[in-house]
């Protein structure tokens, strides 16, 4: 091989490299998948999971804040889906994870509002639904919930 060959070759080999390598703020969406976010449900954390106002209005909507917690670098709120019934409003939370690469050790909170309109009066229940954190004993993800209840007036 003559120097100028060698010389290619090792630009070539920097060039796929430097092409192969990404970095976590380097992501586009399609290195992002839709995942059940985390909640923490331990006491310092659990008035965090679900924000809403004690007493409430039967038929009036009002808005309910619920946070999942994930890394500044690989974790992005994608929503929360509501099921109504009676007076339980079960609210699960969605979250975009970064899918291989590496991530931040730290945790942030991800909020985002849910209209909620209960329609009789009495006591109600919301809901929140999301995985645990870490992942269960099989390293398998398990559900986790945080309630509050309220008064509908």
């Amino acid at each position: 091989m003559t120097q100028r060959s060698a010389v290619l070759a090792a630009l070539l080999s920097s060039a796929a490299l430097a092409v192969g390598c990404s970095t976590p703020t380097a992501s586009t969406d399609y290195d992002f998948a839709r995942v059940a976010g985390v909640i923490l449900p331990h006491a310092s954390f659990a008035s965090r999971v679900v924000v809403a106002p004690d007493t409430v209005r039967a038929g009036v909507p009002f808005t309910v804040t619920v946070s999942s917690f994930g890394s500044t670098t690989c974790t992005r709120a994608d929503g929360a889906t509501l099921n109504l019934v009676g007076v339980l409003a079960t609210i699960a939370v969605w979250d975009r994870e970064q899918v291989g690469g590496a991530c931040t050790d730290d945790l942030r909170q991800f909020p985002r509002d849910v209209s909620v309109q209960l329609p009789t009066a009495g006591r109600a229940t919301i809901r929140v639904q999301g995985r645990a954190y870490p992942a269960g004993a099989s390293g398998r993800d398990s559900l986790v919930v945080v309630e509050k209840e309220i008064v509908v007036r």
